[in-house]
């Protein structure tokens, strides 16, 4: 859990604490906007519908899905059906980690440049 908020806070993102555990955030517009959670200190997990829900084109979580889906610890199927899929932050490396990370700052990015902000 220290690796992933590190790595996400070195990239200029708040970490926050929420009910369920650590919200990731990031700027998007004039908003902080949740980009992934997690419950600590077991799980780390994305939900879509938050992403439908607040306007990020559909191709954008397309692609996004998609390449979630092939980072080691997560399970394809999951990632490609579930609304909330997770993974358990104990099956992954600090590779996995960091490739996570890098994963959901470019999500941020492509929902910035989206809003034009």
């Amino acid at each position: 859990m220290e690796l992933l908020v590190e790595e996400w806070v070195k990239l200029g993102n708040p970490v926050e604490p929420c009910p369920s555990g650590l919200s990731f955030r990031a700027q998007i517009g004039a908003q902080m906007r949740g980009i992934f959670w997690a419950n600590t200190p077991k799980t780390v997990y994305v939900v879509f519908r938050r992403f439908e829900n607040q306007g990020v084109p559909p191709e954008i979580i397309q692609d996004y899905r998609r390449e979630l889906a092939e980072l080691a610890g997560f399970d394809r199927q999951k990632v490609l059906t579930k609304s909330a899929p997770g993974a358990r932050l104990v099956n992954l490396t600090e590779q996995d980690v960091r490739a996570f990370v890098r994963l959901n700052q470019h999500l941020a990015e492509r929902w910035r440049q989206s809003t034009g902000s």
